[in-house]
């Protein structure tokens, strides 16, 4: 299993950010602002929360918060029985007119983050894309309904076409 493809195979530890603002007045306005500033990344606002997938005989299990105005981050494991198989972390980063999926799985590329680029977004699909990476090079995330989704990964592994697929639930609080 490479670093991108347990990215699925994730139980993010839900990190909750909070901030306070002393200019009140201000407040709502640098909210709405920052709505606008960063579209792409309000397209994938469906993605924050829970989801949980059975992959095999273990479990994965996305975490997803929002961090700041232009990024959106979670941390991952894939457990199987008692043991933790994986452990990454995840953002999803608007930079100017564009955003980027960046995991970083332990243990897996030096340890250092893998960057796709957003090559596709709609309001229940986000595709993002590195060809120069060895498997995956495409990451798709699809929302199914307002519960459930299914994350790809594909690309071309030891010369051929290859594809998993990783459905998940939303998790209730």
């Amino acid at each position: 299993m490479n670093a991108v493809t347990t990215c699925f195979f994730v139980l993010l530890i839900g990190c909750c950010t909070s901030c306070s603002n002393d200019r009140p007045s201000k407040t709502v306005d640098a909210i709405s602002v920052s709505h606008h500033n960063y579209p792409l990344l309000q397209k994938a606002a469906w993605l924050l929360g829970s989801w949980k997938g059975v992959a095999g005989q273990g479990v994965s299990i996305e975490r997803w918060y929002k961090q700041d105005d232009s990024t959106y981050a979670g941390m991952g494991l894939f457990i199987k029985g008692n043991v933790t198989l994986s452990q990454e972390s995840i953002k999803l980063v608007q930079t100017g007119k564009d955003l980027y999926y960046i995991p970083t799985v332990k243990g897996q590329n030096n340890d250092q983050p893998v960057t796709f680029k957003l090559i596709s977004a709609t309001d229940k699909q986000l595709v993002f894309e590195n060809p120069q990476h060895d498997f995956p090079q495409k990451i798709m995330y699809s929302l199914v309904t307002s519960d459930s989704l299914v994350a790809v990964i594909s690309g071309v592994e030891k010369g051929k076409e290859h594809a998993v697929s990783f459905p998940m639930l939303r998790q209730k609080k």
